[in-house]
């Protein structure tokens, strides 16, 4: 993001919420059943299962 917007809108916004960001969360809105496969392959690939 910082390379997309440039360094200068986080560092010198108005908004101080901003300035102090130290990362984002990105949030997707899916189905049940989607989110469940989604779940099963994290467990999978960080359980080594």
């Amino acid at each position: 993001m910082k390379t997309l917007l440039g360094r200068d809108y986080f560092y010198q916004n108005k908004d101080s919420r901003i300035r102090s960001t130290r990362g984002f969360v990105y949030l997707k809105v899916m189905e049940l059943d989607e989110f469940y496969e989604h779940s099963v392959k994290l467990r999978k690939s960080t359980e080594n299962l």
